[in-house]
């Protein structure tokens, strides 16, 4: 394939389109726990703040990439950190999202 991306996932313009609800997390943790709850339904937008330098240091996300990878619809799902990823990562995953959250970045700015 041409693209790292799922080619299921881009437009006919070559570009990455998706819209969604957006849920908001201040930390990986509160996310898996919404997803263990199935309060995270096909298609969110799950945002992760407060991961940036300013905030826990730029820690890994790799527990809520992998928990979504074993749901059958998780790959409908987008996920934006100002934090970093796992080489394992897989999906919709955009991180190291700057300016941060904590440094009053849009990203911040998000809410469910």
């Amino acid at each position: 394939k041409a693209t790292a991306i799922d080619p299921s996932v881009v437009g006919e313009d070559g570009v990455y389109h998706h819209t969604g609800r957006v849920r908001v997390f201040v930390s990986e943790a509160q996310a898996i726990k919404a997803i263990k709850r199935e309060e995270i339904v096909q298609g969110d937008i799950m945002v992760v703040i407060g991961g940036g330098p300013s905030g826990t240091g730029m820690e890994e996300t790799y527990q809520l990439t992998s928990a979504l990878k074993h749901i059958s619809w998780g790959k409908t799902v987008s996920l934006i950190t100002d934090a970093r990823f796992s080489g394992v990562s897989t999906g919709a995953c955009f991180g190291h999202v700057s300016p941060e959250a904590l440094a009053g970045g849009p990203i911040g700015k998000l809410r469910d």
